[in-house]
C-alpha cells in the first residue's frame, strides 16, 4: 500500500517571495549605516518617554542614546534625521522644563515631540490624551526612514551617473545595484537639517538702555520715572567726572611744583 501523499504548495506559490520588489545588492556606506542605527535608538527613546508622558529634552536623549549605541551622540546626528524624515518629531525650545531632581531649568532646552501619523483613533492613549506609540508604528516608521535613506543615496548616484562620459539615466525603482565605479565610501554624509535655537534673550545693563529700547512701548508712569533715573545718573556722573579732574588738576599742581624744587635742600624750603 501506498503511503498517502502530503499535499504541498506549488513552487511559484513557495517562492512567491523571491519575485517580490526589493533591492537586497544596495548596500549603505558605514555613515549611513550607522544613521540608521542611530535613528533606531532615538524612535527607542523617544516611544517610551511619550508613552510615559515624559518631556524628551535633547539632554535626556543624548544620554540614552549614547547608553545603548556606546557612541556619542550629538546635535549634528539629529539634524540628519531631520534631513531624511522632516516631519517624524516636532522641536521646540521651551524653558521651565523638570530637571533630574524635579527641579525647574529656567534656561532654553531643546525638545524633541514624536509627530504621530495614527489612523485608529481609538487605540490606547497615554496619560496626557495623546495616541501611544505602538511597537507596530516603530516599526512602520523605521521601514519609512531606511527608504528614505536610500532614496537619499539615490540621488548621489544619479548626479553620478550623470556625470559620466556616456552618462546614464536609470529611473530609481530599475536599479538593482550600484554602478561598480561608484565609490560609497566616499559619498557625502547626510546634510543635517537646522534645529530650533534658544531664542536671544534682551539683557538691559542700566535704566538708559531700558528707555532707549523701550521708549513709547512703556507706561507712562514707568517711563517717566526711568527719565529721571537717568538724568540722576547722568548729573551724579558729571559731577563725579568735574571733582575727578579737580582731583587731577591739583595732583598735576603738585607734581609740578615737587619737580621745580627738585635738589633744593630740605632745610632751606622749611624756613
Amino acid at each position: 500500500m501506498k503511503p498517502e501523499r502530503t499535499s504541498t504548495l506549488p513552487a511559484y506559490q513557495r517562492f512567491e517571495y523571491l519575485t517580490e520588489p526589493g533591492t537586497p545588492t544596495l548596500t549603505l556606506p558605514y555613515t549611513y549605516k550607522t544613521l540608521e542605527g542611530v535613528h533606531q535608538s532615538v524612535e527607542q527613546v523617544v516611544s517610551m518617554l511619550h508613552n510615559r508622558s515624559e518631556i524628551c529634552t535633547f539632554s535626556k536623549l543624548q544620554t540614552a542614546v549614547q547608553n545603548i549605541t556606546r557612541k556619542n551622540f550629538e546635535m549634528k546626528a539629529l539634524g540628519q534625521i531631520k534631513t531624511i524624515v522632516p516631519d517624524d518629531y516636532i522641536y521646540r525650545q521651551e524653558k521651565n522644563i523638570p530637571q533630574y531632581g524635579m527641579q525647574l531649568s529656567s534656561n532654553y532646552q531643546l525638545t524633541v515631540e514624536p509627530n504621530l501619523q495614527v489612523e485608529d483613533s481609538t487605540g490606547p492613549l497615554t496619560a496626557e490624551g495623546k495616541p501611544m506609540f505602538s511597537a507596530s508604528l516603530l516599526l512602520k516608521r523605521q521601514n519609512v526612514f531606511k527608504k528614505r535613506l536610500l532614496a537619499y543615496l539615490k540621488e548621489h548616484h544619479k548626479k553620478f551617473l550623470a556625470s559620466l562620459k556616456i552618462p546614464l539615466n536609470v529611473p530609481d525603482d530599475k536599479i538593482t545595484r550600484w554602478h561598480p565605479l561608484f565609490q560609497l565610501d566616499k559619498v557625502p554624509e547626510v546634510i543635517p537639517a537646522e534645529l530650533p535655537k534658544p531664542p536671544e534673550v534682551k539683557v538691559y545693563h542700566s535704566a538708559k538702555d531700558v528707555l532707549e529700547k523701550q521708549r513709547g512701548r512703556l507706561n507712562p508712569l514707568v517711563e517717566k520715572a526711568l527719565s529721571k533715573v537717568v538724568a540722576d545718573s547722568e548729573k551724579e556722573g558729571t559731577t563725579k567726572s568735574q571733582t575727578n579732574n579737580v582731583e587731577c588738576s591739583a595732583s598735576t599742581s603738585s607734581n609740578q611744583t615737587t619737580a621745580t624744587m627738585k635738589g633744593i635742600p630740605p632745610a632751606l624750603l622749611a624756613k
